[in-house]
Parts: C-alpha cells; structure tokens; sequence
C-alpha cells in the first residue's frame, strides 16, 4: 500500500528527534528456522508461463541478454553433478499487472529451496508512522523538500556465489536455466539486499553530510533535508547511484513537499 507523505513548515521551533535511526535503518530479528524439505528439480511451469510461451520466451531472453542467467549446456543428470553443493529447479510463472509490464517470476518454494534457507533473523521496514516521527530536523525551523529514489530490480544487484548457482534454476522447453543473481521469489534474496541496501544508505548519509533523514523500504528510499539545499543534495546523490552504476527507476523519481512512498 503506498502512503502519500506531507511536509509543512514547523514554527516551534528545534523539536526532540527520536533516536531511533538505527532501528529505522535495519534491525534483524532472530527467527525460527523451520525444518529442510529435499530438493527438486521441475522441467514443467505454472500455467501463466506455458499459456504464452512467447512472451515467456521474450522475457527470458532479455534476462540473458543482461546477463543474469545462462543456459546450461546439458541435462539434469550433468547439471547435479556439476553442482554439488545441489541443483534445485523451480517453477516459472509470468506475473501480470496494469501498472507495470510483465514479470518474470521462478517459484522456489514448490522445489524444496527456500525452506532449506536457513536465515537466522528478519529485517524490521520503516513505516509511515517512523517518517512522522522524526519530523522536523534539527536546527532553526524551515520548509523541507523530500526526495524518493527507487532502485530497479534491486535483488538482482547482489551475485550469487558461483558454486552455489546451481540451486536457483528453472526450465523452459527442455532446457535448463540458472541464475547468477538473486531472482525475485527466493527467500534469500530480500535478505542479502537488505545488507547491501543498508550499505548504500550509510554512503548516500556521507554524501548528503546536511541535516536529514533517510529511510529505506525494501529498494524504496525517502530522503527529507531543508528546501534550501535539497536540490543541490538531489543532485549529488542522483550522480552518486550513476558512479556507482546503481541502477535507477527514473520514471519513479520524486522531489516535492508531497512524497507517495510505498512505505
């Protein structure tokens, strides 16, 4: 659910800011880890992939011309052995929506993987409630801008280690396909983001250096900073993600007093 987020000018001058930034930030949870099914291997897919094999076809090709899969030269049998931490092969399905174009998304529950996950805690998300919060900054009263950055295919930034590539495949018309990065829909890709996303907030706070907050929800990021020196702060971290090559949503990009944000 998206919230629509308002910022208007504080005439009470300097207020007490909550210190809860590391727990805005990320704080991890430990969970329980539940009990490890077998792994399998399905060459069939979810109806959505097989009713349009053409589409499912396009949209795999484009995920091989950005290099975040392979064909693997053999079969099931040559992939087990060239793997033997383990092969897993999932299920495709084609995710659908009115507001954005097709997904391609693998089923990693249905082959045994992601029970066999063993992610000892979970990641608390910012909410609209922890934005408030920490309204206004610190320092002589002002009018604030905020700003919204949303990373594109967040999940797929991080590389899965090479031996282990093996356990996030799926197949499409007899062959079979695996990932070099994390795929949507495995449990262990939100949480090695979730790292690699706090990381790159922690730079972003360097390169801002101003007064501000910053929040980040999922792939997500609200900043808010005072209206004189957001632009120039905007700017600055907008060149930041292009040095990095930090791939950038810029359809979704906001700057305003009035921020929809999905957290």
């Amino acid at each position: 659910m998206h919230t629509k987020i308002f910022f208007h000018h504080s005439k009470k001058g300097s207020a007490r800011v909550s210190c809860e930034i590391f727990r805005l930030l990320a704080v991890f949870q430990p969970v329980t880890v539940v009990d490890r099914d077998t792994l399998l291997s399905h060459m069939c897919n979810w109806p959505s992939a097989e009713n349009d094999i053409t589409l499912t076809r396009e949209l795999v090709n484009e995920e091989l011309a950005k290099g975040w899969i392979f064909k693997f030269p053999g079969d099931l049998a040559a992939a087990q052995q060239a793997y033997p931490v383990g092969v897993a092969v999932g299920k495709l399905w084609v995710a659908l929506s009115e507001s954005r174009p097709p997904r391609l998304v693998v089923d990693q529950s249905i082959c045994g993987l992601n029970s066999r996950c063993a992610i000892p805690e979970k990641s608390t998300l910012p909410t609209a409630r922890d934005v408030l919060r920490c309204y206004p900054l610190r320092g002589p009263p002002s009018d604030v801008l905020g700003l919204s950055l949303d990373f594109k295919s967040a999940h797929k930034c991080v590389v899965i280690k090479e031996s282990e590539q093996g356990l996030v495949g799926f197949s499409l018309e007899g062959s079979i396909y695996f990932y070099r990065v994390c795929p949507f829909g495995a449990s262990f890709s939100a949480s090695w983001w979730s790292r690699l996303g706090g990381f790159i907030l922690r730079c972003m706070h360097q390169v801002i250096w101003w007064p501000h907050y910053d929040f980040l929800f999922v792939d997500d990021f609200l900043f808010y900073l005072h209206r004189n020196i957001m632009p120039i702060s905007a700017a600055s971290l907008c060149i930041f993600c292009l040095l990095c090559k930090v791939p950038l949503s810029w359809k979704k990009l906001e700057l305003s007093t009035t921020i929809t944000w999905i957290g």
